[in-house]
């Protein structure tokens, strides 16, 4: 729990000099110490220092990114749509007829 409090306490720390060394350091302290109580013995601080990237993540944000140009390109096509049907349309093609001004 102190391993915890520690890693917590740093992240609310402002002034640190290298706040991203701090916080591998001690989150590598969290790691280690729960590996302990959980009975892993020959686990090397090490180890948690080791980065890790699961492909999973990569197919998510290329997920993401296919989906945001998508919803991009309808958001510009439907917009440019709109301004055809705008332009296209008037009181006059809808059978609408102009009101007579009276006189004031």
């Amino acid at each position: 729990l102190s391993a915890w409090n520690d890693l917590r306490n740093s992240m609310n720390t402002k002034d640190l000099v290298d706040s991203g060394k701090t916080w591998q350091i001690k989150r590598t302290t969290l790691l280690s110490r729960m590996a302990v109580s959980l009975g892993y013995k020959s686990i090397e601080q090490t180890t948690f220092l080791e980065d890790y990237y699961p492909e999973g993540h990569e197919s998510e944000l290329k997920r993401q990114i296919d989906f945001f140009q998508n919803q991009s390109e309808y958001y510009r096509t439907a917009f440019e749509l709109n301004n055809i049907l705008i332009h296209q349309y008037t009181p006059e093609s809808l059978g609408v007829k102009k009101a007579k001004k009276t006189p004031e």
